[in-house]
């Protein structure tokens, strides 16, 4: 079995049955049926046969959201692999990453429109060997994350873990081929990718937008009766933002950074009739665990259940385990783990026989709850004490109302490390620096707290995954403390 399999049998049995609409900012809309979706995608496979052979890597750069679902599918169902690109990224980046892995082909869209073309690549396309497993262990895609500290990274994915990871998924969330998917994109982030993939994998309508506009993306919603929605926490405030109510929506599911607790109520009263799930999850492992958020555990830091099929262990880096109420790093068996990188590799991913992490620490309760504490490659030493700043950054956000803050670490001579804290103007209108400087001395005392603040003026910096660009605002507070 690989993805796009199952494409040609909802084609036959549901010809006329939405499978895709595609809405721009001004709220026009072009619709697919399953029957015209699947013709886009043969005339893509004619191209992809024609120019190339199974296994090699073609690099997708579009942002129109058709162009990238038709394409990804004719790749998938040809055996090729799908090399997911953000078309927002530097020439400069692109070209490196093509060349590290090896990209045999570009694949362009002309003036926006799904009519695309084979662009031959320069590099070479032997660099990685994509077609040594056999059918579902085949690769299919690559996709690139920086996260948000470091150079984009290409971990691989086979088909049988994505296939695996969407009957997880439909399962736990009581997915259905009635359901209409809506995804904000870019389809460059996997949480939108995915979310579409799976959709037309079970035979759902996915509604898309080529730039997200939460007032229009809300009325695109209204007018398809969206019943699930795919989105990360910073996306959902802007969402809510605009104080609409779309009583269709019956499943919130939400991921990439730890849930808000003041957005309940506004979910509640925006999407009335959804029920909210917060999951846990990375590109490299996909998901790994999951809750249900209700008034009960809104202000609890647990991360839920590991779903079914799914196994976390906390271990030390040796791994050795440690018991249930101990920190340490995070370790996951499942069969959705990535198959591994292909440029660009992360040295806090470990695997430690058939279990991986990807460097997040924390621990389990004895009933098997997990709760993070945050991320290796974030983790502050402060005269010899290991801190995350992510803890920092929660108790920061309770003093401002839950303004974007974000925490750093910055040389220094008696401590080797010490924390510094990167408000957003709009924290200023909740309190001033010097009450949150004394809060946080009460609260974490003198070696937690952060020992200067910084106020960023301006549009908060996210990465294309909607979350905090800690690497941008190390660029910047290092300009700013320079004498």
């Amino acid at each position: 079995m690989i993805v796009g399999q199952q494409l040609a049998d909802y084609a036959s049995q549901c010809p006329r049955a939405l499978a895709v609409c595609i809405y721009d900012l001004e709220l026009n809309c072009r619709k697919f049926s399953y029957e015209d979706f699947l013709g886009n995608v043969v005339r893509c496979e004619r191209e992809l046969t024609t120019h190339s052979q199974v296994g090699d890597p073609i690099s997708l750069c579009s942002a129109e959201p058709l162009a990238v679902m038709e394409q990804f599918f004719a790749i998938a169902r040809t055996e090729r692999v799908a090399c997911v690109v953000d078309p927002r990224m530097s020439a400069e980046n692109t070209s490196r990453l093509l060349n590290e892995v090896g990209a045999a082909f570009v694949w362009e869209t002309q003036d926006n429109k799904a009519n695309a073309f084979l662009q031959s690549s320069t590099v070479p396309s032997d660099l990685v060997d994509f077609a040594s497993h056999p059918g579902g262990d085949r690769a299919f895609y690559v996709g690139f994350t920086s996260g948000s500290t470091g150079m984009p990274k290409g971990y691989c994915r086979n088909h049988n873990s994505w296939l695996e990871s969407f009957r997880v998924s439909k399962q736990y969330f009581k997915l259905s081929a009635g359901d209409v998917v809506a995804v904000p994109g870019p389809f460059s982030h996997s949480l939108h990718l995915y979310a579409a993939v799976q959709a037309l994998e079970m035979g759902a309508s996915v509604v898309a937008m080529k730039q997200f506009a939460p007032r229009s993306f809300l009325a695109a919603m209204r007018e398809q009766n969206a019943s699930v929605l795919y989105v990360t926490p910073t996306q959902l405030e802007m969402l809510c933002l605009e104080n609409a109510q779309l009583p269709s929506l019956r499943k919130l599911l939400v991921t990439g950074a730890r849930w808000q607790p003041h957005l309940l109520e506004r979910v509640r009263h925006c999407f009335p009739n959804a029920i909210t799930y917060d999951f846990y999850g990375a590109s490299e492992l996909s998901f790994v665990s999951a809750r249900e958020i209700t008034g009960k555990n809104v202000n609890n830091q647990s991360v839920g259940f590991a779903l079914p099929g799914i196994t976390v262990s906390v271990r030390e880096r040796s791994g050795a385990r440690v018991p249930y109420g101990v920190r340490g790093k995070i370790f996951v068996h499942s069969k959705q783990i990535m198959q591994g990188y292909v440029c660009g590799e992360d040295q806090t991913f470990q695997r430690y026989k058939s279990w991986a992490s990807v460097g997040d620490y924390g621990y389990q309760n004895d009933e098997g709850e997990i709760f993070l504490a945050g991320r290796e490659s974030r983790m502050l030493n402060i005269g010899g004490v290991n801190v995350y700043p992510e803890e920092i950054e929660v108790q920061l956000a309770k003093l401002v109302a839950h303004q974007p803050v974000a925490v750093l670490g910055m040389a220094d001579r008696q401590r080797g490390e010490v924390p510094v804290a990167v408000l957003s103007q709009s924290c200023l209108e909740v309190c001033s620096l010097q009450q949150v400087a004394s809060a946080m001395r009460q609260r974490l005392g003198s070696l937690r707290a952060p020992r200067r603040y910084g106020v960023y003026c301006g549009e908060w910096p996210l990465t294309r995954s909607g979350k905090t660009d800690y690497m941008y605002l190390e660029q910047w507070l290092s300009a700013k403390m320079e004498p």
